[in-house]
């Protein structure tokens, strides 16, 4: 199953979880609980504790196709996978495997794009600068 969610954050709250030293199990900052409210609102009730957690991703690599269960199954707990792009740069295309879809920086930037963790997707290799919002819950 896939959602999104348009402008789940603002610019500013954007650029404030991009400063933010990150305790990836800690959903109590008051972002943090904004966009966990909306994501309830669509998906239904999930779980915030341990081990569902986020992380603020700066890498430029990209990430291979893969389900959110975790390559060797080391996430078979997690049943959605987030992602919110904070801050745009070259490249990153957002993909999904079947059936296919892409999100571009413009459709991804700032909305969140949901999935059940069963959906094969990736993301191309970016250009220093994008920062992404991961959830895992």
């Amino acid at each position: 199953m896939r959602y999104f969610i348009k402008d789940i954050l603002t610019k500013r709250d954007a650029k404030c979880l991009c400063n933010l030293n990150v305790d990836k199990y800690d959903f109590s900052n008051s972002i943090m609980k904004k966009i966990t409210k909306k994501i309830k609102n669509v998906i239904g009730d999930i779980s915030l504790s341990k081990p569902s957690y986020y992380n603020i991703d700066s890498s430029q690599n990209g990430h291979n196709w893969h389900k959110d269960t975790g390559t060797h199954g080391h996430m078979l707990w997690c049943n959605y996978g987030v992602s919110i792009l904070l801050k745009k740069s070259e490249g990153g295309l957002f993909k999904y495997k079947n059936p296919y879809k892409t999100y571009n920086q413009e459709e991804h930037y700032l909305n969140a794009i949901i999935h059940s963790s069963d959906e094969w997707h990736m993301v191309e290799p970016s250009k220093k600068g994008r920062t992404v919002l991961l959830m895992f819950l």
